[in-house]
């Protein structure tokens, strides 16, 4: 085993460089190795790891006149909303009350949720 104290500072550069690509080689072979294996063995990758779906957000904004009109408040707005709001109307005028959600929505947040590593903030200071 060598002594690593004694190498100059250039001499330990290339060393961490030949061992970093010797990672990745020995990375990069494990891994075709285990692609073999899931081939010879029928599976795919959505197989292996499956796709998350991404849910429907809640409604945020509500068109008062027409109800099945709404908006979650992601991507652009719907036209109904921007012609409201092109005729001088507040979009504060078209949220729905946070009283009207579920009980159901909030179980999934971390709202609902004590937090993993409580931090006791006084001995922080």
């Amino acid at each position: 085993m060598q002594d690593y104290n004694a190498l100059l500072l250039d001499q330990l550069r290339m060393l961490h460089r030949e061992i970093g690509a010797h990672i990745a080689q020995c990375r990069h072979e494990e891994l075709e190795q285990v692609k073999q294996q899931i081939a010879v063995l029928g599976f795919n990758v959505d197989d292996l790891v499956p796709r998350t779906k991404k849910g429907s957000k809640p409604a945020k904004d509500r068109d008062p006149n027409i109800p099945e009109r709404t908006w979650s408040g992601r991507g652009k707005r719907p036209l109904w909303l921007q012609d409201k709001l092109a005729e001088g109307r507040s979009l504060d005028e078209f949220a729905i009350a946070s009283a009207q959600f579920s009980s159901r929505y909030l179980e999934g947040t971390d709202a609902a949720r004590p937090p993993l590593f409580p931090i006791d903030r006084a001995r922080l200071r």
